[in-house]
């Protein structure tokens, strides 16, 4: 599956989202990476930006320890989808996991 990605990205023809189901954490951080910086070189704007966890292209909600993801962080998603991306590239919002989100957070 994830070959297939990759090659999707390099042909530019990935869908608008995805849903990764099982996909370890590393593997999500590498693709976002990708996402964010043609190169992944490690040392330009946009990868200094993600290494430090301020990327202002992407979002990343993540449950609380033992918590469900709540509307006021699906509402944060809301708000970041209507700006335009600040770095000229795409932006990238991350929801893990997603099967943690309370009924409220689903809905909205």
């Amino acid at each position: 599956m994830s070959d297939i990605l990759w090659q999707q990205l390099e042909q530019n023809r990935l869908p608008h989202a995805l849903l990764l189901v099982g996909a370890e954490k590393t593997f999500t951080e590498n693709f976002v990476a990708k996402l964010l910086c043609i190169d992944t070189c490690g040392h330009c704007q946009s990868c200094l930006l993600l290494k430090s966890g301020t990327h202002p292209d992407r979002l990343w909600i993540e449950a609380e320890p033992k918590h469900a993801i709540k509307i006021d962080q699906i509402r944060e998603v809301t708000e970041f989808v209507q700006q335009t991306a600040l770095l000229g590239g795409r932006r990238v919002i991350v929801i893990n996991p997603a099967h943690s989100m309370n009924i409220y957070a689903a809905n909205a």
